[in-house]
């Protein structure tokens, strides 16, 4: 059975997502005040947080079936201090934690 979502509920579950995703981020954001000095860098280039920078980012190599997520935020912590935070966290959670339908 397949689940058909409308435009305008995708657009429910866009908005919902991330408003989480922002709620979540301000808690890892906190933790580092180095963070906070190069998100005052990044404002200045017309990035307002980490979230806004990654969706702006143009990545086709995500769309490989070959991609390796955990390696890409490895590879991109830097770049992405706290998102590369989230996702260690939810990315390992092991599969028998999570909820069946």
């Amino acid at each position: 059975m397949s689940l058909g979502y409308g435009d305008e509920m995708a657009d429910e579950m866009v908005e919902l997502v991330r408003k989480i995703m922002d709620r979540v981020y301000d808690d890892y954001s906190r933790v580092n005040s180095r963070y906070e000095h190069f998100l005052e860098a990044e404002k200045s280039i017309g990035c307002s947080n980490e979230i806004e920078k990654y969706l702006a980012e143009n990545c086709e190599s995500r769309r490989d079936v070959k991609f390796e997520i955990l390696g890409w935020w490895k590879a991109n912590s830097d770049r992405y201090q706290a998102l590369s935070k989230m996702a260690r966290d939810v990315l390992t959670i092991p599969v028998s934690m999570v909820a069946s339908e």
